[in-house]
């Protein structure tokens, strides 16, 4: 890993302007011991590795300006090729360069396209808060109905029309993290529709009971912590 980093930063050296030309590179992979008083005994492997490249330009009119690209695998055996990670890495830098350079756009009001890990933040930053269906921790100052408000609820428009949403921890694409038969905490997973038409359906949940919805194998924390 640490000589990958350091192939895939290299083409950054030959981007004139940078200010900053960044690679780290990381793995941790281990196994998921689960024993229970029911008789449960789970052993699961999980583990990642991931490569985040990052670039940094400073405008003369002191602006400063960054971008950066992530990629995430199951190991390191299944990253991408260093040919690709570099000549990504250097996309990069050259991008972040040219835009040092670009005039200011005007005001401008139209739609806005969402492309690569930019559309995917767009899930990240709507949908969690309104699916994750463990209840919050209780609380001696308000009851639980009150605990709720706020929070997931089934009905709530989410994303347009026509749009639809489900989670299958089995089904997870070769060489991907994510996956796995079991939750941690014992409930074998489960295919979920979260989203139909727009709108939450369904909930992911853990075994904290909530009054609509059970446990759907999708309990994952720490030993420590709340599920979510």
């Amino acid at each position: 890993l640490d000589q990958l980093a350091r192939d895939v930063s290299a083409p950054m050296k030959g981007v004139p302007g940078l200010t900053l030309g960044h690679v780290q590179a990381a793995e941790t992979q281990g196994r998921d011991y689960l024993v229970d008083t029911d008789g449960m005994r789970l052993v699961q492997e999980e583990g990642y590795a991931a490569v985040l490249a990052r670039a940094e330009v400073l405008r003369a009119d002191g602006t400063l300006l960054s971008d950066e690209r992530t990629w995430v695998a199951r190991s390191a055996a299944d990253l991408p090729p260093v040919a690709l990670l570099s000549a990504e890495t250097r996309r990069l830098g050259e991008d972040l360069a040219a835009r040092a350079h670009a005039a200011p756009v005007p005001w401008y009001e139209g739609p806005v396209v969402f492309e690569g890990e930019a559309a995917a933040d767009v899930f990240v930053s709507l949908l969690p808060e309104q699916l994750r269906g463990t209840p919050p921790d209780p609380s001696g100052d308000r009851e639980y109905q009150a605990a709720l408000q706020g929070g997931p609820r089934l009905g709530r428009r989410v994303l347009p029309p026509g749009w639809t949403v489900h989670d299958d921890p089995r089904n997870v694409p070769e060489g991907m993290p994510g996956g796995y038969r079991y939750d941690q905490e014992g409930v074998e997973a489960q295919r979920v529709d979260l989203v139909a038409d727009g709108r939450v359906r369904d909930l992911a949940m853990s075994r904290v009971p909530r009054d609509e919805a059970t446990s759907n194998g999708h309990g994952r924390g720490g030993i420590q912590g709340e599920m979510s």
